[in-house]
């Protein structure tokens, strides 16, 4: 049923090609990272809080798919976004535990918001539990918010 809202361009070939590629950079544990988005920059704001600035990559195919002609950020891939740059924060990987709170206060499209901020503050890091609050926001414009707790 998907097949119907994709477009022309991409046929079933390409979508499986699409999906064996996902599968090859999942194994690096970075399934977005160069491929929806960068890193531009990261800054420690304190003992507590730090900040992830990244640019979305508007040609990612994701975008093709949710949705046609009107792309909008899916909330889940946030969601993985948050969980990589976590990995790059900690120099480990992390497995989400618990995503409470979740709140999508605005749609995030690739093509009018190039740049996203990602501020984590830091609630709880006893080994091996990492929790943490989420803000994802553009100067005045938030995206979303959650916590998000990981081992």
């Amino acid at each position: 049923m998907i097949f119907l809202y994709l477009n022309k361009d991409l046929s079933l070939q390409n979508w499986k090609d699409a999906i064996h590629r996902v599968r090859d950079v999942k194994k690096s544990y970075s399934m977005l990272k160069d491929n929806l988005y960068q890193i531009v920059d990261e800054k420690n704001i304190n003992e507590n809080s730090f900040n992830y600035q990244i640019s979305l990559i508007s040609e990612c195919p994701i975008y093709r798919v949710h949705f046609p002609g009107k792309p909008i950020t899916p909330g889940a891939c946030l969601i993985e976004i948050a969980k990589e740059l976590i990995e790059v924060y900690l120099n480990r990987t992390v497995k989400l535990t618990v995503a409470a709170n979740v709140k999508f206060i605005n749609m995030l499209d690739p093509g009018i918001y190039k740049l996203v901020n990602f501020l984590f503050i830091v609630k709880d890091q006893e080994s091996p539990i990492f929790k943490v609050d989420l803000v994802i926001q553009y100067e005045d414009v938030v995206f979303a918010k959650m916590i998000l707790q990981f081992e």
